[in-house]
């Protein structure tokens, strides 16, 4: 499946032969989970100190990776709030790979 690329802050991308460029594999499937994830929080949660964040994020993630048929890749989905940035979570994903991808909620 692919879809249509999307930079850290949701703007469009745009290729070198200045047409939309399309993400898949795993860039699509994190772009889905970093997308869908952020949209939980903002209209869910709306606050890094709402009650169980952390946990409340780790199973909405775990849902997008699901529902995506991408759960049986992915070894954990750690958030935890930043020790550098105020009002911020982190969320990794770990892949079976030992790869992993990261991006942040504030």
């Amino acid at each position: 499946m692919k879809d249509i690329g999307i930079d850290e802050d949701f703007d469009v991308v745009i290729d070198h032969r200045n047409d939309l460029a399309l993400v898949d594999g795993n860039r699509e499937f994190e772009q889905h989970i970093r997308t869908y994830v952020t949209g939980f929080f903002y209209d869910e949660i709306g606050s890094v100190d709402s009650d169980n964040v952390e946990t409340r994020i780790r199973l909405h993630a775990n849902r997008v990776a699901r529902r995506s048929n991408r759960v049986d890749g992915v070894q954990s989905i750690e958030v935890r709030k930043s020790e550098t940035v105020p009002n911020t979570l982190e969320v990794n994903i770990v892949y079976q790979t030992g790869d992993t991808f990261a991006f942040e909620l504030n």
